[in-house]
Formats: structure tokens, sequence, C-alpha cells
């Protein structure tokens, strides 16, 4: 095992499982949270989520290393018009988290939450929740504002509000086609 990071409620080491690399993350304090993200990482991966829950213990959890950078450094080198795609992803992953009412918390200011690399990968599921009012998509939508990805003006906010108010298809694709013009 070879250490790799540390973050406010886990360690994280790299080690190889079955000749793949993985990231072994051992909670810091027993608060429980290494439980809860391997709950969480179960039932998300069915929706192509999260990495790839291996294993669970009770303070561990194995999962497959994902090669990437942080979504902010991408969009910084690349620029809004190169990093459409990736967005496009981001809030489908985002609308689906709504759709199954959990709700992940750190969408607002996701600096070291979402990876990309071949594919995009949204990290750290230990502060999930169920929720009945999720706001992945529009907290998401905000921190989009906040790194000028678009600006905040009348339009952004009504549609944020309608998706707020009924969170179905239609105002998500109206939603997500104005965030992407």
């Amino acid at each position: 095992m070879e250490y790799f990071a540390e973050g406010k409620r886990g360690i994280l080491f790299l080690d190889k499982f079955q000749g793949k690399k993985v990231v072994i993350k051992k909670e810091k304090r027993g608060l429980g949270r290494i439980r809860n993200e391997a709950k969480w990482l179960r039932r998300l991966n069915k929706y192509k989520i999260g990495p790839k829950l291996i294993k669970a213990g009770e303070n561990h959890i194995v999962y497959e290393f994902i090669k990437g950078d942080f979504f902010i450094e991408v969009y910084r080198k690349l620029g809004k018009k190169k990093s459409k795609k990736i967005v496009k992803e981001i809030l489908r992953q985002c609308r689906v988290l709504d759709k199954l009412k959990v709700n992940k918390f750190e969408m607002h200011n996701p600096k070291k939450h979402i990876l990309v690399g071949k594919k995009i990968v949204m990290i750290d599921f230990e502060r999930c929740t169920s929720n009945e009012r999720p706001k992945n998509v529009t907290q998401f939508c905000q921190y989009l504002v906040k790194i000028n990805f678009i600006k905040r003006n009348k339009k952004l906010k009504e549609l944020l509000r309608q998706y707020k108010g009924k969170q179905d298809e239609k105002n998500f694709k109206v939603l997500q086609k104005f965030v992407l013009s």
C-alpha cells in the first residue's frame, strides 16, 4: 500500500487488487462515513455514478482508481466551448441523483469531487443522504455561475426556480439546454 492523499474524513492509499490499481479509503474517525459511502456506491454504481466499489469493510472501502484531473482544472485548461460535453455528463449524473432522491451535498463547490479522464466520475459520497428535495442539479448550476461557465441572469434564475419547484424531465431539459448554449 502506498499513501496517496488525505481528506477531512479519510486517508487514501493506492494498491493493486486482482491486477488493477485501486484506492483504499480508510476512515479517520469512527463517524460511520465509510459505511455510508459504501452503501451509496453500491446503489449508485448501478447508474454508472461513482468509482466502482470493489469491497467494503467496517472502516475502509476499496474502489477502482480513477485516473484524471479535477473538473475545475480541465475547465480552466479547455475553456467553455471544449468543456460542454463534460458539463453535459455532469448534469446527467446530477439529474440521476435528483431522480433517485439522493443529495450529494458538495455540488455547489465540487472542486475535488469530479474527476475527468477517460470517463467523468464523481467521488466522495460519504455525506450522501436520501432527500425528498435533492439539489444536485441546482447546486451544480450555481457552481457553474461561480466559475463563469454561465452568467447569472433572470432567465437562469427562472429556470432554476422552475426545476426546483418541479424536478421533471421537461424542466431539466430546458435548464440543460440553456446552460449548454
